[in-house]
């Protein structure tokens, strides 16, 4: 079943980087799963739609499109720097524009440090109603990644910059992307990009042409 669906300052004597890498530490810790990196691991069966939430400060084109897609996707992935910028742009002005409403699930395998600030950074920038730019400028610059550059690249996009850091290192941020984790193995994501339609799983690996060949089906079998 898919589902629609302010961060405070906190006291202390840490600084924002220290905020920053401790949340970044407690959410590994506490995130840490024994089957996560198992790729080979079977997903679980499962009657139906995945139970999705979606929430529409993530969703790209239009609302009331017919088929929907759900791509859990890694900030620092390069599989998904090569795909979710491309469906996009389809989705948004493309051969899917009015046919295909996308959202991304901000989610990683591996609970690498990167990869971890990167989510709270795109969940930052989701509260700002900016997660689209943001994401898409990571994309871009992923070859010229930095962690001392997520803040000064909010900046760039128009993000409000002490709304951002506050964001970054707040435990709502934490309990967000728990939730999506939560949800991801429970529907069997066992990589990223991992892709959903209308709440049934790809099984093979996402490309452009596959999911555009898919949606396009899709689309057409809920149009009879």
């Amino acid at each position: 079943m898919l589902r629609p669906t302010r961060w405070g300052s906190g006291d202390g004597d840490l600084g924002l980087r220290g905020k920053v890498r401790f949340a970044a530490f407690l959410l590994v810790a506490s995130l840490a799963h024994p089957h996560a990196a198992r790729a080979s691991l079977a997903p679980p069966p499962r009657q139906g739609a995945a139970d999705i939430a979606l929430d529409a400060r993530y969703g790209a084109g239009d609302a009331d499109a017919p088929v929907v897609l759900v791509l859990y996707a890694c900030g620092r992935s390069k599989a998904c720097a090569d795909l979710v910028p491309l469906l996009h742009s389809e989705v948004t002005g493309g051969r899917l524009k009015g046919k295909v409403r996308m959202y991304v699930r901000p989610y990683f395998p591996a609970a690498e440090e990167d990869a971890v600030l990167c989510g709270r950074a795109l969940v930052a920038a989701a509260e700002q109603g900016m997660f689209w730019p943001y994401l898409l400028y990571l994309y871009e610059h992923r070859d010229d990644f930095q962690r001392c550059l997520l803040a000064r690249w909010a900046s760039l996009r128009g993000l409000d910059r002490d709304a951002f850091d506050l964001g970054v290192s707040s435990a709502k941020t934490t309990e967000t992307l728990a939730g999506i984790r939560t949800e991801a193995l429970r529907n069997g994501v066992d990589r990223v990009p991992c892709a959903f339609i209308n709440g049934q799983k790809v099984t093979e690996t996402p490309s452009v042409a596959l999911l555009t060949d898919l949606l396009e089906r899709e689309f057409r079998r809920v149009s009879r």
